[in-house]
């Protein structure tokens, strides 16, 4: 069996690192070990140093372009990989304003990509980073893994369908319930494949090739 490779994440919070480390051993075909580095593990009780949500992510990119938070080439030194990891409906926010008309998702996609390098400060990612944009949110691969159901990368809120309806991953108050997607992984990482055909995943897919297991 290959080796567990190490995956460092910079995401939202902490949904969308359950929703990875279930996806990422299929798409590798390989056992993977995922770790959280914004925000760190530690603060999910405390707000975090940088905050959660998409801010939190530009502000870590930001922190590395500055050297604040170490360089980029340390963190690459110190894992297999680096997967920086944004909902595309941030594209929308006002602060960010790179959203393109969709279709097709890609166009939205990679703008908010290059929001991302610019904030590092690169014109293109080094070997060993990723950088994935699910449209238009991660829940919109979440539909056709969990619920079965085809879905559009340009529907707003694919979110919102999980306030009800099984499983039921939001409560009304459309606060992200962690338990329940952590129920969930199993599911997730049975029925990933359902999600092909959405750009994102697709590219995640292509992206992720070096290191899969032949």
């Amino acid at each position: 069996m290959s080796e567990p490779l190490r995956v460092a994440l910079v995401c939202e919070g902490p949904t969308d690192k359950i929703v990875l480390a279930a996806i990422l051993p299929g798409l590798l075909r390989r056992p993977v070990v995922v770790t959280m580095v914004q925000p760190m593990e530690e603060e999910l009780g405390g707000g975090g140093a940088l905050g959660f949500g998409w801010r939190g992510v530009r502000r870590w990119c930001q922190e590395v372009r500055a050297g604040r938070l170490s360089t980029l080439d340390d963190w690459l030194s110190q894992t297999d990989l680096l997967i920086i990891h944004l909902d595309g409906d941030v594209a929308r926010e006002p602060d960010v304003a790179c959203a393109r008309p969709c279709p097709p998702a890609e166009d939205t996609a990679d703008a908010l990509r290059a929001v991302l390098l610019s904030d590092l400060g690169l014109s293109a990612p080094p070997p060993g980073l990723l950088i994935t944009t699910p449209m238009d949110a991660t829940e919109a691969w979440l539909l056709p893994i969990l619920r079965d159901v085809q879905t559009s990368e340009c529907a707003a809120d694919p979110a919102a369908r999980f306030i009800g309806g099984e499983p039921k991953l939001m409560n009304q108050s459309r606060k992200k319930q962690t338990a329940r997607y952590r129920a969930a992984s199993r599911d997730i990482s049975a029925h990933w494949t359902r999600a092909r055909g959405l750009s994102q995943l697709d590219r995640l897919e292509r992206e992720l090739a070096p290191w899969a297991s032949r």
